[in-house]
């Protein structure tokens, strides 16, 4: 009968800026701090994908009142490789797919927008209701205007 170990070694991912999913959440990023930049309320939903010499961008991307602002992807995508390292002999161009819906913020999002964040939390399986659920109170803290979390305690 062998000892069970008293410690163990637990592994996690570390990728490096230039790998394709680092690139991709960092070009999500750009797009919202740009988005936030011309309309502090812009409520962006996008997502990211980088393959190869290609970036595609689907989502939308919503400001009040005055709806679409200019978003040039191709810079955004251009600047994100180059701070990731792709400059000089690494340099890459890669080609921009894109299906970005630039629009007008409706009220009704408007009026949930103080509650409304980049992620979501779930909590249970896939979101769906079962008996080992566990159910969390959130703490929220009004922040420079912005709703943001603060605590986790179980019911």
């Amino acid at each position: 009968m062998s000892a069970k170990p008293r410690h163990a070694v637990h592994l996690a991912e570390d990728v490096l800026p230039g790998h394709p999913d680092r690139l991709a959440d960092a070009v999500a990023e750009s797009i919202v701090d740009c988005a936030v930049a011309d309309d502090p309320t812009a409520l962006v939903g996008v997502e990211v994908g980088v393959h190869r010499k290609v970036v595609f961008v689907t989502g939308r991307v919503a400001c009040w009142p005055d709806g679409p602002f200019g978003l040039d992807l191709e810079a955004l995508v251009s600047s994100t490789y180059a701070g990731a390292g792709y400059v000089g002999h690494w340099a890459l161009s890669p080609q921009v797919i894109a299906d970005v819906d630039l629009c007008a913020m409706s009220g009704e999002e408007d009026s949930i927008r103080g509650f409304s964040d980049d992620q979501s939390i779930t909590v249970g399986k896939e979101g769906r209701p079962t008996q080992t659920n566990s159910s969390v109170r959130v703490t929220l803290n009004n922040v420079d205007g912005r709703w943001l979390i603060s605590g986790f305690d179980p019911i």
